[in-house]
């Protein structure tokens, strides 16, 4: 029983972010329950501020702590697992329930809970089974993506209606979820950590031995450009097709024109994603930094150049949509390249926030986060109104790129004042210590 709570409450507190965020969810629902009744909805807020990261972080966890290096030898660790599993849904529904029995205390919360546990459950679920690789996470971001735009069409809408609002379906559901899963985790199959950021892997066996070459290994675990070159076209083409196939059955694009540029707005995000070069070169570089023979300004530098690489490789394929939209003329290139702009200074931001996050989460790399999370998801959902006023466009790149600057000098500062030496090899004598033979 106390591994299964401590794995409970490791999916709520493992990660920097989870604590400060659970600790601010904390402070919003307490006060909401002090504020007039119109307050309360602030403590619905703090809930979901503090649940989101957990959501979509506890699958891949305990992904990493299913694998065998880690537990191998703890005896009834699947069991351990499974129960600390079953405790996120039942905390997140029980919680949700007893804000909203404060909020609406003429529901039904019996049905409410049993709707918050069967959705917790499902998501967990699938994302703790596909995401296991780069090919799995896009499958469950694909999932997730269509789910989230299913209510668009009728009859969708009105099969989510009717089991929605059936307990016995909603009970069957939760039911059959960890049923199935409890069988196909308990039976015993060696489970492998997720690698989420490995690249395709194409050209890495024909890459040729040079210093590039070799800091790149290093860095990105590949040794060519042609793996982020790749991952970069497939990204892109994965969305068009995506989101082309998601316009065609909604019906809010009819003619191939119509559904290539419907797509085209949402793949241009990869633009922001290719920022995370900054976070993978910050996570391998002090191996590199014991081999290599630079300080820590020449080794930031160093891994600042292999991010920029990274970044212009892997959203390489958005360069190419704008000359393919201004060939289907379907829209005004300008204002198209305007929002691919937007999209670039947001990943150029996002490299420079995981430049400086080379000693841990602190408090100005959660607010930075989620100030560059709002303001990106605000510039994409508001891009029809950006895309008819430049100037405004224009104003938000400068500002985007005036904090990407400021972030880069805190990124700085850190890495001169980082102390790698601990993870230096151990001296000889030390080596004799530990092996006496």
């Amino acid at each position: 029983m106390k591994g299964v709570l401590r794995v409970g409450l490791l999916q709520f507190t493992a990660l920097p972010v989870q604590r400060w965020l659970l600790g601010c969810g904390a402070v919003m629902v307490a006060a909401g329950y002090l504020l007039p009744p119109p307050g309360t909805v602030l403590g619905l807020i703090g809930l979901f501020i503090a649940f989101v990261p957990t959501l979509f972080a506890s699958g891949v966890l305990l992904r990493y702590i299913s694998a065998p290096r880690v537990v191998q030898l703890i005896p009834h660790v699947r069991w351990q697992i499974l129960g600390g599993m079953v405790l996120v849904p039942l905390i997140i529904a029980t919680a949700f329930t007893i804000l909203a029995m404060s909020l609406t205390p003429k529901d039904d919360h019996a049905l409410l809970w049993l709707r918050i546990a069967a959705g917790v459950s499902v998501l967990l679920i699938s994302q703790f089974v596909l995401i296991a690789g780069a090919r799995g996470t896009g499958f469950w971001f694909l999932i997730l993506i269509l789910a989230a735009m299913a209510p668009g069409t009728t009859a969708t809408r009105d099969s989510m209606h009717w089991i929605g609002n059936s307990p016995g379906l909603l009970g069957t559901v939760l039911a059959l979820s960890w049923c199935g899963f409890a069988i196909w985790f308990l039976r015993g199959r060696p489970l492998a950590a997720p690698r989420i950021t490995s690249m395709v892997g194409w050209g890495t066996q024909n890459a040729r031995t040079s210093q590039p070459n070799a800091v790149r290994a290093f860095l990105f675990g590949d040794p060519s450009l042609t793996g982020q070159f790749t991952t970069g076209m497939m990204a892109v083409v994965f969305m068009i097709l995506s989101f082309g196939l998601m316009a065609w059955l909604n019906g809010s694009a009819h003619s191939p024109g119509e559904i290539f540029m419907n797509a085209s707005w949402k793949a241009i995000g990869i633009g922001a994603y290719a920022g995370i070069g900054g976070w993978l070169v910050t996570r391998r570089s002090k191996f590199l930094w014991l081999r290599c023979g630079l300080d820590r300004q020449a080794l930031y530098r160093l891994c600042e150049r292999e991010a920029w690489v990274s970044l212009v490789a892997t959203a390489s394929g958005t360069f190419l949509l704008v000359p393919v939209v201004w060939l289907i003329g379907a829209v005004n290139p300008l204002e198209f390249a305007a929002l691919l702009a937007i999209q670039l200074c947001s990943g150029a931001c996002l490299l420079y926030l995981g430049l400086m996050r080379v000693r841990g989460w602190k408090l100005i790399d959660v607010l930075s986060s989620l100030a560059l999370f709002i303001g990106w998801g605000l510039a994409s959902v508001s891009g029809s109104f950006l895309a008819g006023h430049l100037w405004l466009v224009l104003a938000i790149c400068v500002a985007i790129l005036a904090a990407a600057l400021g972030l880069r000098l805190i990124g700085l500062y850190r890495w001169q004042r980082i102390d790698w030496l601990v993870c230096k090899p151990p001296s000889p004598l030390a080596r004799n210590e530990m092996n006496p033979a």
